[in-house]
């Protein structure tokens, strides 16, 4: 960088960058906390200068590499699709890889995503309809002491009220997609009758993805989508030896 790049106009633009992570973050922490964003969230509130500084100290022909790997199924009838990042397939095995796929098979074969959307929608419909009817309710701004009936602070209030409800809500929906992650295992290890490149593939992406090894269990009750790896391979190890294809043409 040039002294010049250290004016007043690019110093703003740095903070203007910050406060716009930060208000990010604060809506990802809302709508994780409303149940409407599943999963696990790690935040950076606070380190939003190590973001913005090193992105201002890129160059053009810079690469950003990452070795986070996944593999998801996605899309429904033709449409649907099995995709792999460029990651996992650099870093695994041909028998990882397959068993990887079976995974995503098993998950689509056990109607995981039909369930999924379905749940999804009935979530969404459940909310979107109780915010209906708490926005047309007088009573509901007279016990937060609002007189005068107003959209943005019947969104806030319904905000406060739903939140107990996704608390309960939330672990169940977990615990449910971490039954499905055990079902697409047991899926992938029996179908292909190689259960320890299914154990292998698990290790890596945990390696890999920096995935904590033994979380709480009230963390893993909370939060988890997906169980912690070592009671995947727990799970995978206590599998009775079966031909290869015996759950795909169960």
């Amino acid at each position: 960088m040039t002294d010049t790049q250290h004016g007043t106009d690019f110093l703003l633009g740095l903070y203007r960058r910050m406060v716009i992570i930060r208000k990010f973050e604060e809506r990802v922490k809302f709508l994780f906390l409303e149940g409407v964003m599943p999963g696990t969230i790690h935040q950076c509130q606070g380190q939003e200068a190590t973001a913005v500084g090193v992105c201002s100290a890129l160059q053009p022909d810079d690469v950003i590499c990452s070795t986070h790997s996944n593999a998801f199924v996605a899309g429904y009838g033709r449409f649907r699709r099995i995709a792999l990042f460029d990651t996992l397939i650099a870093q695994h095995t041909v028998p990882e890889l397959v068993a990887v796929v079976a995974h995503e098979v098993g998950h689509w074969r056990k109607r995981h995503v039909l369930l999924g959307l379905a749940l999804s929608i009935l979530h969404s419909g459940c909310m979107l309809f109780l915010l209906s009817r708490f926005l047309r309710s007088a009573g509901l701004f007279a016990a937060f002491g609002v007189d005068q009936p107003s959209t943005y602070a019947g969104l806030v209030f319904f905000g406060l009220l739903w939140a107990p409800i996704a608390l309960v809500l939330t672990p169940l929906l977990q615990w449910l997609s971490r039954r499905h992650e055990l079902a697409a295992d047991r899926f992938a290890a029996i179908s292909t009758g190689d259960p320890e490149a299914m154990v292998s593939a698990l290790k890596k992406l945990s390696r890999d993805n920096l995935s904590t090894l033994t979380p709480h269990p009230l963390a893993v009750w909370l939060r988890y989508s997906h169980p912690p790896v070592l009671a995947r391979i727990r799970a995978l190890a206590s599998l009775t030896p079966s031909p290869p294809g015996a759950e795909g043409n169960a």
